[in-house]
């Protein structure tokens, strides 16, 4: 579950490592056009983001070319 959750983390840093969430939008509106599909995976993306923080799982994360430990 650790590296499923820290690979979502990097993931989702990618398209805009300077918003989030605007770099998760940019992400899953480029996986999904079909918007009940386009619904589910952000549900998912939020769920998976819950439990790795509820958990407190660590992560690294993709910024500018540099990856970050947190």
């Amino acid at each position: 579950m650790e590296r499923l959750w820290d690979a979502w983390e990097r993931l989702k840093s990618l398209a805009d490592p300077g918003d989030k969430k605007r770099s998760i939008k940019v992400i899953l509106d480029a996986a999904a056009a079909e918007p009940s599909l386009r619904a589910r995976l952000e549900e998912e993306a939020k769920e998976l983001t819950g439990i790795g923080n509820s958990h407190l799982i660590r992560h690294s994360e993709v910024c500018s070319g540099a990856r970050h430990r947190r």
